[in-house]
């Protein structure tokens, strides 16, 4: 059997790194925004002992004429194709007691402005976690003119506030081959948001038990082992507590030539949350 895997239009590989800048999600800027325009952190996380304290983020503006930026807090949860989804504003949403500045800047060429969130709720939070989004969203100031578009970026910022113990762990159930891409499928077990860190390597039958220096195999451009078709890094898209989820690992650039009465194994060694693992698979090819 041979199975062909060519590069694909959208590169998966390039949306999982993109994750925390935006979970995949409301990306509305042009190649040339995401180039010029920064935001750091990508991610927060905060837990009971930081609550009242005042957090900073940095948008960065490499243009060369100035950004009008809004800013606004939203929360969410990740439908089941890892897609960014706000969650309805309640009286008890945690959203309602963030406080953002400045909401409203503007941003001059090649400068950095700071914004400030502090969360002030007036009860106890519920323990658990609890996940916001910080968006900026540049402001057009002018109509574009006739025949032209103006693209306008939206940057979000996720954190994750966490109340009470924290326990990321997690089960990778299955593993199988589909539309050029390994398709992990991803337990959450614990109250937190949980992530792989680490790397994957594809291996034709069982691994090879002779793999000695990991480190040397991953910093060579194509694998060099017997037996070893294919490695990469983990993605770091996010399983969220209570969730199992497909976990999408781009293999585009790989052509793969399997013999029909050959099984594939894939092997993850590194890190499932705060638990560390060295993970073998057999894989289903579709």
């Amino acid at each position: 059997m041979k199975l062909t895997v060519k590069a694909s239009l959208i590169n998966e590989t390039i949306l999982n790194k993109l994750h925390y800048l935006l979970l995949l999600s409301i990306i509305t800027w042009t190649i040339d925004s995401k180039a010029q325009i920064a935001v750091t952190p990508s991610v927060l996380e905060i837990d009971s002992t930081e609550i009242n304290k005042t957090h900073s983020f940095r948008i960065i503006n490499k243009k060369e004429h100035a950004v009008h930026v809004s800013t606004n807090v939203e929360s969410w949860t990740l439908d089941e194709m890892n897609q960014v989804q706000p969650i309805p504003l309640t009286a008890d949403s945690l959203t309602n007691w963030v406080i953002v500045n400045p909401l409203n800047f503007t941003l001059e060429p090649n400068s950095t402005q700071t914004i400030r969130l502090a969360l002030r709720p007036p009860n106890q939070i519920p323990e658990g976690e609890h996940r916001l989004m910080l968006y900026f969203n540049q402001q057009l100031k002018e109509k574009p003119k006739e025949g032209t578009i103006n693209f306008k970026f939206k940057i979000g910022s996720a954190i994750y506030v966490h109340i009470g113990e924290k326990i990321k762990t997690g089960k990778t159930l299955s593993a199988k081959i589909e539309n050029q891409h390994i398709r992990l499928e991803t337990m959450n077990t614990g109250n937190s948001f949980i992530r792989y860190k680490g790397h994957w390597l594809l291996w034709l039958g069982e691994p090879n038990s002779t793999l000695i220096n990991l480190e040397n195999i991953l910093e060579q451009e194509s694998p060099q082992i017997n037996g070893l078709l294919a490695k990469g890094e983990m993605p770091s898209m996010p399983v969220l507590p209570g969730y199992t989820r497909m976990i999408n690992v781009d293999i585009s650039d790989y052509e793969l030539n399997i013999p029909h009465d050959q099984p594939l194994t894939l092997q993850f060694i590194g890190r499932l949350g705060d638990e560390t693992v060295d993970t073998i698979l057999p894989i289903n090819v579709n």
